[in-house]
């Protein structure tokens, strides 16, 4: 049984992508922001499919480790949830950005 943890520094290029620590200011072009929410993305899509996949081997009798089965499931869950923060924090900061006076 393989149990990944989702690290979000490998989804993250920080290479590319640097945070200040003074005013935790993201610097960085627009395409590798959206190139990290691509792979962040894909990352859950990944879990959730593993997790399907995982509860169908169990369904049909090819495994019978329930443990995998909650873990992958959470693991999904986790992502999901995680994804979904992230994307209602950017939506968040291009709502205040679209409401910035120049």
């Amino acid at each position: 049984m393989r149990i990944d943890n989702i690290n979000i520094a490998d989804l993250i290029d920080n290479n590319k992508l640097t945070i200040n620590e003074d005013n935790k200011e993201a610097k960085g072009n627009f395409g590798t922001i959206f190139n990290s929410a691509v792979r962040l993305l894909d990352a859950t899509s990944l879990a959730e499919h593993e997790a399907q996949q995982i509860q169908m081997d169990y369904i049909s009798g090819k495994t019978d480790d329930m443990l995998a089965v909650i873990l992958a499931e959470q693991r999904a869950q986790t992502a999901v949830a995680f994804t979904s923060q992230v994307i209602s924090s950017v939506m968040d900061s291009y709502k205040q950005i679209m409401n910035l006076q120049v």
